[in-house]
């Protein structure tokens, strides 16, 4: 025991040869950054069909900060994090994609609003960089929705980058329900929130799954 508090990034990670190499050297950069911290990452392999997994293993070969949970299929981005929070063991959990849409860079600010007393720190989405048009306006009404659905629960441009206390994991990991709607439950369970505004940009490489 190193008496540090211990953050678990969880990644969801479906046919995305392209991203990983550059995840895992971002990811490493940010880890060594914040030597104060221990962090473990939670590669979930959804069910590839390309060498995602083998680019995971040589991941971990080089950084054993990364550990891989491998699905026998695509259990979809809510299942592949209900996947990982299951083995996450942090203080606290770090949910993104692996497409790095969501910006690596953007933790150390999640982790000081955490440490300030926040449970539940959300990324807000300020520009998606090259959405096109029909993007934009699918988003917008999916949000719209989504509000009228959970009685404002669900903030705009809130996606599924967000930083979870360890009180909130416990919560999540003893739910029942199969079909989940991750983002609709974070807003559920409560405690005290808040959001740190960023740009998401461009797949790093790959096409969108």
């Amino acid at each position: 025991m190193t008496g540090k508090k211990r953050i678990s990034i969880v990644v969801p990670a479906y046919n995305e040869s392209d991203c990983i190499d550059e995840l895992g050297s971002r990811l490493g950069t940010v880890f060594d950054g914040l030597p104060q911290y221990d962090f473990e990452a939670i590669i979930v392999e959804n069910g590839s069909q390309d060498d995602t997994y083998e680019k995971l293993l040589a991941v971990r070969e080089r950084d054993p900060r990364f550990q891989i949970v491998k699905l026998a299929r695509n259990f979809n981005m809510d299942g592949g994090l209900t996947a990982g929070l299951s083995y996450a063991t942090g203080d606290a959990a770090i949910l993104m994609t692996a497409d790095l849409q969501d910006p690596p860079e953007v933790i150390p600010d999640f982790i000081a609003k955490w440490e300030e007393g926040y449970a539940h720190v959300h990324g807000v989405v300020t520009d998606r960089v090259g959405m096109g048009p029909v993007r934009k306006f699918n988003s917008a009404l999916f949000y719209f929705l989504a509000n009228k659905l959970t009685d404002g629960r669900l903030p705009r441009n809130v996606s599924d980058f967000r930083l979870i206390d360890r009180r909130i994991v416990d919560t999540i990991n003893s739910m029942e329900e199969r079909n989940r709607f991750m983002r609709g439950l974070f807003a559920w369970v409560g405690y005290p929130t808040t959001g740190v505004e960023h740009e998401r940009p461009p797949r790093h490489g790959g096409d969108s799954k």
